[in-house]
């Protein structure tokens, strides 16, 4: 929130600053935090329900179950990674300027084409992972895609622009 205590620390990264002493504290900050965020889209909003595989979907533990909202709230969650990567003079934006790939682009892209794929879809995710057909087999795909996405984020974006991730709740106990 502009005006905010929190917001004067982000906007005046720099040295004296005690929250961002530089601006690769700030990367590190919002690269784990979205690191996080894929993860759990992945683990809890798309694997919780439907599973690894065929055979191990579970109904009863879809995401927004009692609302009938699981989908939607997935394909939220994908146009948001869609958002982070696609913010004009974001992080990511900048990123070819300090020797970071143009890969987000194509992650951006993906994303969005992700989130347009679930707006399309006409059952619940709860009814979905009853069936445990196809479309459960497309969803978890997206859920493999995640993967990638957060792979990216923990070293390749970092290594590319001279930084090394640092331990995140991604990364378990």
């Amino acid at each position: 929130t502009p005006g905010s205590a929190y917001r004067d620390l982000f906007d005046s990264a720099g040295p004296g600053n005690p929250r961002y002493a530089s601006v690769d504290d700030q990367i590190r900050d919002v690269l784990a935090g979205a690191v996080v965020y894929v993860d759990r889209l992945r683990k809890f909003k798309l694997q919780r329900g439907l599973g690894d595989a065929p055979g191990g979907a579970r109904p009863e533990r879809t995401e927004a179950l009692a609302s009938g909202l699981g989908l939607a709230s997935i394909e939220a969650g994908f146009r948001t990674l869609h958002d982070l990567y696609d913010t004009a003079f974001g992080l990511f934006d900048a990123a070819p300027d300090i020797g970071g790939s143009m890969e987000y682009l194509i992650l951006a892209q993906t994303a969005g084409s992700i989130a347009n794929d679930l707006a399309l879809m006409d059952k619940s995710l709860a009814d979905i992972a009853a069936e445990d057909g196809a479309a459960a087999a497309e969803l978890r795909r997206m859920a493999d895609v995640l993967l990638y996405q957060e792979q990216f984020l923990k070293s390749g974006f970092l290594g590319a622009i001279g930084l090394t991730a640092g331990f995140t709740a991604a990364d378990g106990d």
